[in-house]
């Protein structure tokens, strides 16, 4: 929000006091029309995906300075977050959760014509048509009357498509001897999305293949988070830093044969596959593999030909071939070189919190281990906003999006870490306030002429200008008032009273003459202050009576 002027500041102070009147009870309507609709009014979303709908409202040539945007939503829906807009720049109520949202906004200077309120974001969680109506009570109000303008409303109709992303093994069947290693592909294929992580979870039976390797595509995939196997599970988490599309090889996992049977190796939950523009985890259909394995075994080599002696023939090893796509070959038959896992999470330190205005901050801080940056925060501890990178490092800084920002507000915050091996930290809960002018209900007395100006700013017609953070008068003796803490007059709370700091002015020593010395001026006379005038410099405050009429919120002494 733009810091307010002295002229705009008591227009504001009425509105303020309009915008509780619609957000409890209906306002009258009164000549003039307006249009509240959303845009878009329809579009195609696949599920999972995040999406945004403006707020409009268009008053025509009417003049408004207030609107109320309450909204209904469809359950295949999820609310993320509402956005301002720099129309109407003054926020009175913003939720949104469990089917609806509500929104007040006030605008100053008022406004015609169409403008964006606001801009709500959500997830298309589930398949199907999703729908966003206005509800009754949302309304548009003038500025010449704080009037209620006949309001028309336009809702919008939303597409959810099923997933399209898919996670495979390939060869989807496979028959192998007992004792026989083989190599499954497990693919992601993400269609036209970008992606830039996927995490793979298989389960297999341990008592008819026994897990042997890993061999992750690292020139798609460098980062790692994730790489074991054994005891009827595998674990693979691969990322990148430059996003990806269409199908990838993420992995070759090596079993062998262990047992006669047919083994099921299935995707487990936590597999997913997680897009770049929003760091969400894509829906997907995962189809797993059935590898049957015979009760043949295959023999040892022989020196010599091709068979042995007794009427049994053996079995010719041949060399897996690979598919096309891959581009890193499976390991080969030697047993894989094992390191003790990494079980623990980075060290976090030095948070720090810079560059705060009213629509920016910047959050850095240190880990003692190369690992991934991530910030959530929010104006309560649900901190349903969120800025990330997935780039490996120790030093971390994360500017959070100005869009999601709103002036004098108090954000809590939390980072987060995760190292190469998965281990994610997660520091204690943390705040920090941006910057501008917090707008409460304001009190005027009248009588007294006060008036309350941006910053911390006063005037009272009992005498004394208030500029947040020292108020200047004159004293008696030529001095200068100074009080260290601004007072800001709101809700008729009455101000302190000031401990003033009398700094004497100095002037510079006469200068004398061998020949002639000039005597110094009487004094002039203090003028008399009156009521409602600023006293200068050189003046003196008026003296207050005792019996003299004061503001409601100043008490007597």
């Amino acid at each position: 929000m733009k810091y307010l002027t002295k002229t705009s500041l008591l227009a504001v102070a009425g509105l303020i006091a309009v915008l509780p009147i619609f957000l409890a009870a209906h306002l009258v309507s009164a000549s003039g029309t307006a249009t509240l609709y959303l845009s878009p009014a329809s579009t195609t979303v696949a599920q999972g995906a995040n999406f945004d709908i403006d707020i409009h409202e268009d008053s025509g040539s009417d003049t408004v300075n207030a609107v109320q945007a309450n909204l209904n939503y469809s359950n295949n829906l999820s609310f993320v977050s509402i956005t301002n807009s720099p129309d109407f720049n003054i926020s009175a109520q913003s939720t949104g959760g469990g089917g609806t949202v509500t929104i007040a906004r006030g605008a100053n200077p008022a406004v015609s014509g169409d403008h964006v309120v606001a801009t709500v974001r959500f997830t298309a969680s589930g398949s199907g048509t999703g729908s966003v109506s206005f509800a009754s009570s949302s309304a548009v109000v003038r500025s010449s009357d704080n009037g209620a303008e006949a309001l028309t409303t336009t809702g919008g109709t939303y597409t959810v498509t099923p997933p399209t992303t898919t996670m495979s093994l390939s060869p989807a069947t496979k028959t192998v001897s007992k004792g026989t290693s083989f190599d499954v592909a497990v693919y992601e294929n993400s269609s036209t999305d970008s992606v830039n992580a996927v995490q793979a979870n298989l389960s297999y039976p341990s008592s008819l293949l026994t897990f042997v390797s890993i061999t992750p595509n690292t020139s798609v995939w460098p980062i790692e988070a994730e790489n074991t196997g054994g005891s009827g599970l595998v674990k693979i988490g691969r990322g990148t830093t430059t996003p990806v599309t269409g199908s990838q090889l993420v992995a070759t996992v090596r079993f062998t044969g262990a047992s006669a049977g047919t083994a099921q190796v299935a995707f487990t939950s936590g597999s997913g596959i997680i897009r770049s523009s929003d760091n969400t985890a894509e829906p997907s259909t995962n189809t797993g593999g059935s590898y049957t394995i015979t009760s043949t075994s295959t023999p040892p080599p022989s020196g010599g030909g091709g068979t042995t002696t007794g009427g049994t023939t053996k079995k010719t090893t041949t060399t897996t071939t690979l598919p096309k796509s891959y581009t890193t070959a499976p390991a080969t038959g030697s047993t894989p070189v094992t390191t003790p896992a990494d079980t623990s999470g980075p060290v976090i330190s030095g948070i720090k919190v810079t560059n705060v205005t009213t629509k920016s901050a910047t959050i850095s801080w240190q880990t003692s281990e190369p690992a991934t940056s991530e910030v959530d925060y929010g104006l309560n501890k649900d901190l349903i906003l969120s800025t990330t990178d997935g780039t490996l490092a120790s030093n971390h800084s994360l500017a959070l999006d100005p869009k999601e920002l709103v002036a004098h507000k108090t954000y809590t915050f939390v980072v987060k870490s995760t190292d190469a091996s998965g281990n994610q930290s997660v520091s204690n809960d943390m705040t920090f306030k941006t910057g501008g002018l917090q707008i409460t209900t304001i009190e005027i007395a009248a009588a007294a002429g006060v008036a309350v100006l941006g910053g911390g700013v006063w005037l009272a017609a009992a005498g004394g200008l208030k500029l947040g953070g020292g108020m200047a008068a004159a004293s008696a003796t030529g001095g200068i008032y100074i009080e260290p803490k601004p007072i800001i007059v709101g809700g008729g709370s009455p101000p302190p009273s000031p401990v003033p700091v009398i700094l004497p002015q100095t002037a510079p020593p006469p200068t004398t003459s061998a020949a002639t010395t000039k005597a110094a001026p009487p004094p002039a006379k203090p003028e008399t202050a009156t009521p409602g005038k600023v006293v200068g410099p050189k003046d003196a405050p008026a003296p207050q009576a005792d019996n003299q009429t004061l503001p409601k919120w100043v008490k007597k002494k």
